[in-house]
C-alpha cells in the first residue's frame, strides 16, 4: 500500500551534481516522528532533484555554495529546467498520496519555475524556510517560516510568516521549526490517511 505521506527536502544545490543530504538535513529528518503508524510516513532520502546519486554529500565552503545557488535560481528560468527536472519532482510526488516539500532559500523558486500543474501542486504542502521566491505557488499548501535573524529572506520575501529565532542557516537546528513540521506531520496525517484507504 502507497504511504500517506512522503515527506522530502526541496533545496538549491550547493555542490550541482549531488542529491545526497547533508548531515543536519538526515538527522533532522530521523527527528521527525510517523504520526499515525508504520505506513503513513515516507522519508525521501535524496535532495532536488531526486536522482539516484552514488556520490556521498560533499561540504562546500559557503561562498562557492552561495554561488551555485544563485546560479541554480538563474537557471531555473529556462524551459530546459522544466524538462530536465519536472520527471523526477513528478516521481517524488508519486511515491505517496500527499507530499510535504521541505523547501529551504531558493526551494521554493525552484519548486515554482517548474511549472506543475494544478493536480500535482494540489497534492504538495510546502514548508518554506527561509524562503527567496518571487511569489507563492498557485495551487500548493504554503507554510511560510523566516528566522527572527535571516535578513536575506526578509528583504527578499515579504509574505506574513511565521516567526523562529535563528538566521538563515539555522532552521534545521531551531527547535522551534521542528515542531512546526511536526505538527504539520500530525495534521495531514489523518486526511492523507482517509484519502487513500
Amino acid at each position: 500500500m502507497k504511504p500517506a505521506l512522503t515527506i522530502a527536502f526541496f533545496t538549491g544545490q550547493s555542490a550541482p551534481g549531488h542529491c545526497a543530504l547533508s548531515p543536519e538535513q538526515e538527522n533532522f529528518l530521523a527527528l521527525l516522528a510517523a504520526p499515525t503508524g508504520e505506513n503513513s510516513f515516507n522519508r525521501l532520502l535524496l535532495n532536488f532533484p531526486y536522482i539516484p546519486d552514488s556520490r556521498p554529500f560533499r561540504d562546500t565552503p559557503l561562498l562557492r555554495a552561495s554561488w551555485n545557488n544563485l546560479l541554480g535560481y538563474a537557471r531555473s528560468r529556462r524551459p530546459s529546467f522544466i524538462l530536465n527536472y519536472r520527471p523526477s519532482v513528478f516521481a517524488a510526488i508519486a511515491r505517496a498520496t500527499h507530499t510535504i516539500f521541505l523547501a529551504g532559500s531558493s526551494g521554493l523558486e525552484l519548486f515554482n519555475n517548474l511549472d506543475l500543474p494544478e493536480s500535482a501542486e494540489r497534492r504538495c504542502t510546502l514548508i518554506c524556510y527561509g524562503p527567496i521566491a518571487r511569489r507563492l505557488p498557485r495551487h500548493a499548501t504554503t507554510i511560510i517560516v523566516q528566522g527572527s535573524r535571516d535578513f536575506l529572506s526578509r528583504a527578499l520575501f515579504r509574505h506574513p510568516a511565521l516567526t523562529v529565532r535563528c538566521n538563515h542557516l539555522g532552521y534545521l537546528r531551531d527547535p522551534a521549526f521542528l515542531r512546526i513540521c511536526q505538527e504539520q506531520l500530525a495534521k495531514l496525517s489523518p486526511s492523507c490517511s482517509s484519502i487513500s484507504a
